[in-house]
């Protein structure tokens, strides 16, 4: 088996490879929650994400964004800002990924 099969949830498997697939980070995920955490480099991914799952074939999920600055740290000129979206997939679309349909 390769890293995803033995790492990543078989429920939320398919949607972690599709965002992992087309240059997303993502770093958490919960096949029993059904949710995926996605670092973004800038605000305009979240449409981009948005679009992705759309395409392929998800209809029924909400993204949340943040945005987070830390503090300056030593050598920098500005703050670190870290942003992040987590993809929460609904109860429709839950039932379709674990029958195989997406």
């Amino acid at each position: 088996m390769g890293w995803c099969e033995d790492n990543i949830e078989s429920a939320i498997r398919p949607a972690v490879v599709l965002l992992r697939e087309n240059g997303f980070n993502t770093y958490s995920s919960c096949g029993h929650e059904m949710w995926i955490c996605v670092d973004l480099w800038e605000a305009a991914e979240v449409d981009r994400l948005a679009e992705l799952l759309i395409g392929a074939g998800y209809t029924d999920f909400g993204i949340t964004y943040h945005l987070g600055v830390s503090p300056l740290p030593l050598g920098f000129l500005a703050p670190i800002q870290r942003r992040r979206a987590e993809v929460h997939f609904q109860r429709a679309v839950r039932r379709a990924i674990l029958e195989g349909a997406l």
